[in-house]
C-alpha cells in the first residue's frame, strides 16, 4: 500500500508544475450542429495546447447519422497513428478522393437493431430519468455576480447537483427506461426476434434484473467505487435561460482525484447555443470543409469506409491463404522425415563434380582420381 501511495501521490511542487506547464495551457474545444428532425449530429473536436514555447492543435470532424446508421469522420487525425501500426493499410491524404470517410453498419445489423430505434429509446430515457429525480436536486440561482451568465446574456439559471449516489441513480433510471422501450419494440416484431434471439435474451435478462434491483442500488455502487478509488462522481451542472425560458448555455464541472492522489483535478465545460458564436468560431472553417453548411439535407461526398475495410480484410485473407499454401509445398513424406522416398520421386539429373585440393598430376599418378556422381 505504501508503494501504491507513493506511486500516485502528488507533492505540492508536482501539482504546481502540472498546473503551470500543462493544465493552464490545455483546452478541448468543440462546435456542433444537432439536427433532431433528421436524428443527426455533426461535431468538430479540437485538442489545443498553447504555451509560450509550444503551440499545436489536433482536430477531428465527426458526424453521426442515426437514420442512415452512418459514422463519418475526417481521417487526417488518426492516419499518422495507423501508419505506425499498419503502414500498408494507411493511405496518404493525397490518395483519398474525398476529405472524409463514411462507415455504415452492415445490412443484417441494421435490420436486427436499427440505430434510429436506439436513438429514440435513449433520448426518451434521458427525459424520463430527469423527471424522476428529486426536486431537491434542482436549485434556482442568483446570477447577479455570475460572469458567465453575463457573457451569454442569461436572465436566470438553474443548478442541478448530482453526487455519486444521484449520478448512479440517474444512470440506472436511464438504463431501465431504455430497456423498456427496446423491449416494447422487440415484442411488436415476433417475426424478427424469437425467444432464442440474442437481443431478446439480453433484454429479458436486463429487465429481470431491473425488477429485482432498484436504480438507487447503482448509486450505492458508485459510492463504493468512490470510497476505494481516486475518483469522484460529483457533478455540478448550471443551465442558463433567456427571458423566454429558452436554454441558451450550460456550464458543468466534474472532479477527479482525492486524498490518495494528494490533489483534485476539476474539469470545466462551457457550452453555448448561439448561431452568431458558431459562425465566428475558429473551427467553423474546418466544419464547412468537412460537412458543408449546417443542416444540409444531403450528406457530403465521402470515401466508402466499408469498401476500404473490406479491402484490408481481403488482403489479410490472401496473406493467410498464401502462408497455408507455402506450408504445403513440402510433401507429406518430407514432413514425416522420409527424405529418401522424397528424393526418389524427384527427377534424376546426374552431374559430375571434380574434387581438386592439390596437383591433379599427383592424383593421376597415385590412381587417386576421384569421381563423384551427385544427384
Amino acid at each position: 500500500m505504501g508503494s501504491i501511495y507513493q506511486l500516485y501521490h502528488r507533492s505540492p511542487a508536482q501539482i504546481e508544475a502540472s498546473n503551470y506547464y500543462i493544465n493552464q495551457n490545455m483546452t478541448i474545444n468543440e462546435i456542433s450542429v444537432f439536427d433532431p428532425a433528421n436524428k443527426k449530429i455533426n461535431i468538430v473536436y479540437s485538442y489545443d495546447f498553447a504555451s509560450p514555447t509550444t503551440l499545436y492543435s489536433i482536430q477531428l470532424p465527426l458526424s453521426l447519422d442515426f437514420n442512415r446508421s452512418q459514422l463519418t469522420l475526417d481521417p487526417s487525425a488518426f492516419l499518422p497513428i495507423m501508419a505506425l501500426i499498419s503502414p500498408e493499410n494507411a493511405p496518404i491524404t493525397e490518395e483519398l478522393d474525398e476529405t472524409i470517410v463514411a462507415f455504415e453498419l452492415p445490412a443484417e445489423i441494421k435490420e436486427k437493431l436499427p440505430s434510429d430505434v436506439i436513438y429514440d429509446a435513449f433520448i426518451s430515457a434521458i427525459s424520463n430519468s430527469l423527471n424522476e429525480l428529486d426536486s431537491g436536486n434542482f436549485t434556482a440561482l442568483d446570477i447577479s455576480k455570475d460572469t458567465y451568465a453575463k457573457r451569454v446574456g442569461a436572465h436566470s439559471a438553474i443548478k442541478l447537483n448530482l453526487d455519486s449516489k444521484q449520478t448512479g441513480k440517474l444512470i440506472g433510471l436511464t438504463l431501465k427506461h431504455m430497456t423498456k422501450s427496446l423491449q416494447d419494440y422487440v415484442s411488436l416484431r415476433p417475426d424478427l426476434y424469437n425467444n432464442s434471439d440474442m437481443i431478446s435474451i439480453a433484454l429479458y435478462n436486463w429487465e429481470k434484473a431491473n425488477s429485482k434491483y432498484q436504480s438507487s442500488d447503482i448509486g450505492s455502487l458508485f459510492q463504493l467505487i468512490e470510497a476505494v478509488a481516486p475518483i469522484s462522481f460529483n457533478q455540478s451542472n448550471y443551465y442558463y435561460l433567456d427571458g423566454s425560458g429558452k436554454l441558451i448555455a450550460v456550464q458543468s464541472s466534474a472532479s477527479i482525484g482525492g486524498d490518495i492522489l494528494g490533489a483534485t483535478k476539476t474539469g470545466l465545460s462551457q457550452t453555448t447555443f448561439n448561431q452568431r458564436e458558431f459562425d465566428n468560431h475558429p473551427l467553423y472553417k474546418v466544419y464547412q470543409q468537412s460537412f458543408g453548411k449546417p443542416f444540409d439535407v444531403l450528406p457530403p461526398a465521402s470515401v466508402d469506409g466499408n469498401a476500404w475495410l473490406n479491402k484490408i480484410r481481403e488482403r489479410k485473407q490472401q496473406l493467410e491463404q498464401a502462408n497455408v499454401a507455402r506450408s504445403e509445398y513440402e510433401s507429406d513424406d518430407a514432413l514425416s522425415g522420409n527424405v529418401f522416398k522424397s528424393m526418389e520421386d524427384e527427377e534424376y539429373r546426374p552431374s559430375i563434380r571434380i574434387i581438386d585440393y592439390g596437383n591433379v598430376d599427383e592424383y593421376e599418378d597415385d590412381n587417386k582420381y576421384e569421381k563423384t556422381i551427385e544427384k
